[in-house]
């Protein structure tokens, strides 16, 4: 019988019910590995990463960056160049308590007066529209309950 140490808690298990991080080869034991939600891999604790979108578990290189939002998803929030959560954009009736309070933090006059939210996971992403082009585009995070992302925009929705 071959017995081998998990490279993560050093518990001894047994080598039929080993596997190995996809990024680094280290042993784990069942109770130390991570199935990716993306490819279906094992992965050791420094080799995984939580998606703020979808709250799925990934390998770190199983990640895009948006272009809009600037921040970083799964393959799967993002397959292409913009993430679910950017591509999801509704606009909205009603300025809600929730719009009111990322509003307040992102200081200054708000002069929009049309706005954009959508909602996925952690994250909430709100555009702030004038009469004819972009003023803001913010990414809220729920859980830290602030900014993640600002970007103000100028005249023909170019950044500032």
């Amino acid at each position: 019988m071959h017995i081998l140490h998990c490279s993560s808690c050093s518990q001894l298990f047994d080598y039929y019910k080993k596997s190995h991080c996809k990024v680094c080869s280290d042993s784990l034991c069942t109770d130390c590995r991570t199935i990716s939600s993306i490819s279906n891999v094992s992965l050791c604790s420094k080799h995984v990463q939580q998606c703020e979108t979808c709250l799925e578990s990934a390998a770190v290189d199983e990640y895009h960056l948006c272009t809009q939002c600037n921040q970083f998803c799964c393959t799967r929030c993002n397959p292409d160049k913009i993430c679910s959560l950017c591509s999801s954009l509704k606009p909205v009736a009603g300025i809600t308590p929730q719009i009111n309070k990322i509003l307040s933090l992102v200081g200054g006059k708000v002069s929009s007066k049309k706005f954009e939210y959508a909602e996925k996971g952690n994250r909430i992403a709100l555009l702030g529209k004038g009469l004819m082009f972009k003023d803001f585009f913010v990414v809220f995070d729920k859980k830290e309950e602030k900014i993640i992302s600002l970007q103000h925009y100028g005249l023909f929705n170019k950044k500032k």
